[in-house]
C-alpha cells in the first residue's frame, strides 16, 4: 500500500512534464527545458529509491521457498540476464567451483545481480571488466562457530578489477544509503550491498569486502553448509 500510494504521484509528475516538454516545447527557452528534465531525473531517480526500499523491506518475509540449488547454474542464469550491459562493457565473467546449496532463490539471483552489477559500473575506463566468481571451503571464525553443526562454511568470491576503494570502507559500504561516490559520478540510491548484506543474513551468513583503490574490490559471501534453522540437514544425523 505504501509503495503504490508513493509512486502513484511521481508518476503523475512525471507524465505531466512530459506533456509539457512535448507540447509547449516552442515556448520554452533552453532553461526551461532544462528544468523540466532535472523534474524528470529527480523523480526517476525518486521511483527507484522507493523501489529499492520496498525491495529491501520485503526480504524478511522470504523465509520459505529454500531447496537445493546449483549455484553455477542460478549466477549463469544471472549473468544471461545482464547480456546487454555486459556486450556493451565487454566485459570477461568467469564461474567456477561453485556449490549447491539449500538457499532461496528469490533471494539470491538479486545478491548475484547486484554484486556482479557493481563490478560492471565500477569497471575503470578504458580496461575491460574481469570477473571472477568462485568459491572455497573454510573452517568458521570463532564468531561463527554453533551456527550449523558441520562448523564449515563455502565462502564464494566476486572479484573485480575495478576502481576499487580505500580498506577503511569496507564496513561503511554495507549501510542502507552509503554513497563513496557522488550522485553525478555514479547512478545509484545506495541500498545495493546493504539489499546484498540482508540477503545473506537470511542464509544465516556472512558478507564482507576486500579492496584497493585502483585495484579492484572482492567481495567475499560466507553461506554455511547446514543452515539447519532454515533446512533438515543434508546428511543423516547419527541416532
Amino acid at each position: 500500500m505504501a509503495s503504490h500510494d508513493l509512486q502513484e504521484p511521481l508518476r503523475k509528475i512525471l507524465t505531466f512534464s512530459e506533456r509539457l516538454s512535448t507540447k509547449y516545447s516552442d515556448h520554452l527557452d533552453d532553461d526551461g527545458k532544462k528544468f523540466i528534465k532535472r523534474i524528470q531525473f529527480a523523480t526517476e531517480r525518486l521511483q527507484n529509491l522507493i523501489h529499492d526500499i520496498m525491495q529491501f523491506a520485503k526480504i524478511s518475509l522470504e523465509k520459505t521457498n529454500f531447496q537445493k540449488s546449483d549455484l553455477n547454474r542460478l549466477v549463469e542464469e544471472v549473468v544471461e540476464e545482464m547480456e546487454a550491459v555486459i556486450e556493451a562493457k565487454k566485459a570477461v565473467i568467469t564461474i567456477k567451483n561453485l556449490p549447491e546449496l539449500y538457499i532461496n532463490p528469490n533471494l539470491i539471483r538479486p545478491l548475484f545481480y547486484n554484486l556482479i552489477h557493481n563490478a560492471l559500473k565500477f569497471s575503470k575506463p578504458n580496461v575491460i571488466p574481469e570477473i571472477n566468481i568462485y568459491s572455497d571451503i573454510t573452517s568458521a571464525s570463532p564468531e561463527e562457530e554453533g551456527r550449523d553443526g558441520s562448523g564449515k562454511y563455502y565462502r564464494i568470491y566476486v572479484e573485480d578489477n575495478g576502481i576499487g576503494f580505500e580498506q577503511k570502507y569496507a564496513d561503511q559500504v554495507f549501510e542502507m544509503f552509503k554513497r563513496l561516490h557522488h550522485q553525478d559520478e555514479f547512478e545509484g540510491t545506495g541500498i545495493g550491498l546493504a539489499f546484498c548484506k540482508k540477503i545473506v543474513e537470511q542464509h544465516e551468513g556472512y558478507i564482507a569486502v576486500r579492496s584497493t583503490m585502483g585495484k579492484g574490490s572482492t567481495f567475499i559471501i560466507s553461506l554455511p553448509m547446514q543452515p539447519v534453522s532454515i533446512h533438515p540437514p543434508l546428511v543423516p544425523q547419527p541416532a
